[in-house]
Parts: C-alpha cells; sequence; structure tokens
C-alpha cells in the first residue's frame, strides 16, 4: 500500500506539527499515530497507534481527510509516517 516518505515530506511533516503541537496540560502520555499521505500531499488517514493518541486525537493539530500537509510527491502510491507527539512539546516524524 504505502512507500517510504522522501525526506523532504518527513521534514515538511515535522514542521506543520511542530508549529501546531500544543500539548494538553492533562497530557502526560506520548502520543503515536500512523499518517497516511496521498501523492498529492494530503491528509489520507490518521490511525491512533496507543490509547491515549485515541483518547486525545481531538486535541492534536491533526487536521480532516484530505487536508494538504505537504508538497505533492512524485508516486502513485500513498507514503506512510510514525508521527509522534510527546507530552514536552517535542514532534519527531519517521518513515514507515
Amino acid at each position: 500500500m504505502g512507500i517510504g516518505a522522501p525526506s523532504q515530506t518527513v521534514q515538511e511533516i515535522r514542521t506543520y506539527f511542530q508549529d501546531r503541537w500544543q500539548p494538553p496540560e492533562s497530557l502526560d502520555a506520548t502520543l503515536e499515530y500512523r499518517i497516511v499521505l496521498s501523492p498529492d500531499g494530503t491528509l489520507f488517514q490518521a490511525l491512533p497507534l496507543n490509547g491515549a493518541a485515541a483518547r486525545f486525537i481531538d486535541r492534536t493539530p491533526i487536521p480532516l481527510r484530505d487536508t494538504p500537509m505537504t508538497s505533492p510527491f512524485e508516486s502513485e502510491s500513498t507514503v506512510l509516517l510514525r508521527l509522534v507527539l510527546q507530552a514536552n512539546g517535542t514532534v519527531q516524524v519517521f518513515a514507515e
């Protein structure tokens, strides 16, 4: 289904979330999501990977489906990323 993300796409997603992530005061866990991007750079899907991520998804800067998040990339397949949002405000993004 998905392919590895180009490094530019990973950096654009990291910047997207670093600019927007404000951890809720009640957060005491790390939130992990699988982000699936369409080739046009829009969000295809965001899947919570732990219980805290499911509980707090509405308080994250994850946009609605089909929202542009990155530049389009040269692929006919989706790109899979892992997004890690920490309670201290740290954002990590990894190609999957």
